[in-house]
């Protein structure tokens, strides 16, 4: 071999740690942007925080407009319950900006019970997003795009819908996995904390089998169809 080119650092790191010299490998560049590819996001996102491997990851996605005090007071509950069970924790901001989400994220990790199993992930591209849903072992989506990213990767995926847009998503995830949300009307925190912990560590409190397997891949199947339509 006379060369290797790699996307990014990292990537070379590696190959020099198996013993290529590293004069034989090439960072690449995309010559359509002239500019250096993005970083593996994979690598990327390891850097913002350390998963612990031996607990489930929940990826969440939240909305503040103009119900935020309703959401913040909901995901604190449903979290510290999560967390005492042995959940790890990534708030995905899909609106960086401090008057959306991310700083409702600031305001939820300052009043929960176990703030180092809570991570809050600012993703600076799409393939970012992905690999933040790719690590998880399921997500809980408020925003319609993370729900159809995790839905489309497979995840047991968990719906609170705010809008008519996402009313569709209950014939993907499953009505037990979808819950209106709004000022006058939100889930039962118990019955959405039974629910990720029955469908993600795939046994109910009574030590059973989960039962609810075959929604996830009618939901993969169901999806596949509609983008194939589209």
């Amino acid at each position: 071999v006379n060369g290797y080119l790699v996307r990014d650092v990292s990537s070379k790191d590696i190959l020099m740690n198996y013993g290529v010299d590293g004069r034989k490998i090439e960072v690449g560049y995309d010559i359509g942007l002239n500019s250096k590819f993005y970083d593996d996001p994979d690598f990327s996102i390891n850097e913002q925080f350390h998963i612990k491997s031996d607990k489930p990851i929940l990826c969440i996605s939240l909305v503040k407009e103009n119900i935020g005090l309703h959401v913040k007071n909901f995901a604190i509950n449903v979290i510290n319950k999560l967390t005492d069970y042995g959940f790890e924790i990534l708030l995905l901001a899909m609106d960086e900006r401090e008057e959306e989400e991310l700083g409702l994220f600031y305001e939820i990790k300052k009043q929960i019970k176990n703030p180092s199993d809570v991570h809050i992930v600012v993703p600076n591209n799409p393939a970012q997003v992905s690999a933040a849903i790719k690590k998880s072992n399921a997500v809980v989506a408020f925003r319609l795009h993370c729900a159809v990213m995790a839905v489309s990767m497979g995840k047991p995926t968990f719906v609170l819908a705010r809008e008519a847009k996402q009313n569709w998503l209950s014939e993907f995830v499953g009505q037990n996995r979808w819950w209106k949300f709004s000022e006058k009307s939100k889930p039962n925190e118990e019955e959405v904390f039974s629910r990720i912990v029955e469908d993600v560590c795939c046994k109910n409190f009574t030590g059973q089998e989960n039962k609810n397997t075959h929604l996830l891949i009618k939901a993969e199947n169901q999806f596949t169809s509609y983008m194939e339509k589209i």
